[in-house]
């Protein structure tokens, strides 16, 4: 499984923007989605993997999906991943007793014109889709049409001295690591995970080998992931981005060392940002 997509929402598309730029991090703008309600930015990837920023083209609106995060601070909503044959998929999820909504046809129209197709189906909770089983994605245009890898994060370049491959692990935030464990083992046949109690972050983490998912959950009243499920509930609270030259990256990044289970992670700052952690981690 390889992560498509992150999303992340917030009431104003211009400050997420500007967040990220600040960060050395400069997105491009996508544009309108056919609903008519938002417009989007990414930051894309070289291996076509992105952060999509998501708003509302009027600040009344609340973001079809996530309304919350019109009100809340920006923060985590959702992960896709992409499959070839998305109703083949989709009706296989279905025969292991999951609900899929779709997939539907999506359209995006970009500033120069050209427009993306793709059909998207959501597996899971309706009332929170994507957040903890991704969404899955089938584009109907090439997918270079729809994202493409950001100039900000082009290797080699003179604002950058790794390359940030593309996003390797989504933190899902959940209340209990251990409910959510067997979807993932029954629908995509992963072994069990690793289970990490955290006692200086207040978390429990359930870590697959070799999978982009850890699973997270709260054993402390004050930690961010709790403070994440209260105002969003169950979705990705963080994510990391693979670098080559792990230690000067994330020096030039001026990011915050850390660990996560036996990761070495490097936290970018990202003002404004307070409820999606986006870091740095070594692909060796």
């Amino acid at each position: 499984m390889d992560i498509d997509h992150i999303t992340i929402a917030g009431p104003d598309l211009a400050v997420l923007q500007d967040s990220f730029a600040a960060a050395g991090l400069a997105t491009e703008y996508g544009g309108r989605h056919s609903n008519g309600i938002t417009h989007m930015s990414w930051l894309g990837f070289d291996d076509y993997s992105y952060l999509e920023l998501v708003s509302t083209l009027e600040p009344k609106h609340g973001v079809p999906l996530w309304k919350g995060h019109s009100a809340n601070p920006a923060g985590g909503t959702a992960w896709t991943i992409h499959v070839d044959d998305i109703e083949a998929e989709a009706e296989r999820i279905r025969s292991r007793n999951v609900a899929v909504h779709g997939p539907v046809r999506i359209e995006r129209q970009k500033p120069d014109g050209v427009v993306g197709k793709w059909d998207l189906a959501l597996p899971g909770d309706a009332a929170a889709p994507g957040g903890v089983l991704p969404f899955l994605i089938s584009d109907e245009t090439p997918r270079s049409v729809r994202v493409r890898p950001s100039p900000a994060v082009a290797y080699p370049t003179r604002t950058s001295p790794g390359e940030l491959g593309g996003l390797m692990i989504v933190m899902i935030a959940v209340t209990n690591v251990e409910h959510h464990i067997a979807p993932f083992r029954d629908l995509w046949g992963w072994d069990a995970p690793r289970i990490l109690d955290d006692r200086d972050t207040g978390v429990r983490l359930a870590i697959f080998a070799n999978e982009p998912v850890v699973l997270i959950a709260p054993t402390q009243a004050a930690t961010f992931v709790r403070t994440h499920l209260d105002d969003y509930g169950e979705s990705p609270c963080g994510c990391l981005i693979s670098a080559t030259e792990f230690v000067k990256t994330a020096r030039y990044f001026r990011s915050e060392p850390g660990e996560l289970g036996n990761l070495r992670v490097a936290w970018i700052n990202l003002p404004g940002v307070t409820m999606l952690r986006v870091g740095l981690v070594d692909p060796e």
